[in-house]
């Protein structure tokens, strides 16, 4: 693994615990750091493969490339720690079970998924604009990463979906469960239950998403695609 000099403005301590360290060791390298160097804003930490320390990134990225390719029956803990590189021990010091695994990989994918699109949603203040934006975007966030999206899917049509309260389903997609709030309460979009709204526009977008990965070529054709499929889920829901 090569040599990275790693410029920090104040953020050593932020950027160690994200790599997964433990927080006593951060404070400890921070104030390392802080004592024996002689720059005041910019401090540069040569260090070797600092991302081959978070073990439980590893665990989650194996996980879900086995989980993906083999499904959850077929993916055995002993392999997703073979694979990681990591001693079994270490995988059930993360995750006690590999039903905590499976949850854990699901929702980390989720609040990714509903931070990227929290950003979009911001985009514009008018209810309509923000349901297109966030369809649009979901769809390219899919594309762009087919296993995560995948593995949504497979996911919810598991029993390990009963593992997940239904609080923490609506913090999942918290954004879309205010737009159709909104839109409901603004009369842009039909009068029926939330959840139902919600499945609906999922399971529009999955279907485009499937389509997109077997009936569409050209960049043209995807394209006309996305924005036909948008067309018919407003032409759903919109109010009458």
């Amino acid at each position: 693994m090569g040599r990275y000099a790693i410029p920090v403005i104040y953020h050593t301590n932020y950027l160690l615990l994200r790599s997964g360290l433990d927080e006593k060791i951060t404070n400890h390298c921070c104030e390392k750091l802080l004592t024996e160097t002689k720059l005041n804003f910019y401090i540069y930490a040569t260090i070797d493969g600092l991302f081959k320390l978070n073990k439980k990134q590893q665990i989650l990225a194996t996980a879900l490339k086995l989980f993906v390719a083999n499904g959850f029956h077929g993916t055995a803990t002993a392999k997703i720690a073979e694979e990681a590189g990591v001693a079994n021990g270490t995988l059930f010091h993360h995750f006690k079970t590999k039903e905590e695994l499976v949850v854990g990989l699901y929702i980390s994918i989720k609040e990714e998924l509903a931070a990227s699109t929290a950003t979009i949603s911001h985009a514009t203040e008018f209810i309509t604009p923000q349901f297109k934006n966030v369809y649009f975007h979901t769809i390219e966030w899919a594309l762009a990463n087919r296993d995560k999206f995948y593995y949504i899917w497979l996911f919810e049509m598991s029993p390990y979906r009963a593992q997940i309260s239904s609080e923490a389903m609506w913090q999942q997609s918290i954004v879309l469960y205010q737009l159709i709030t909104e839109g409901i309460k603004k009369k842009l979009l039909q009068p029926r239950p939330i959840d139902l709204i919600l499945t609906l526009f999922n399971s529009h977008i999955f279907g485009i998403y499937q389509y997109l990965n077997t009936g569409a070529n050209s960049q043209k054709e995807r394209e006309l695609v996305i924005y036909e499929g948008y067309e018919m889920i407003w032409d759903m829901l919109k109010f009458r």
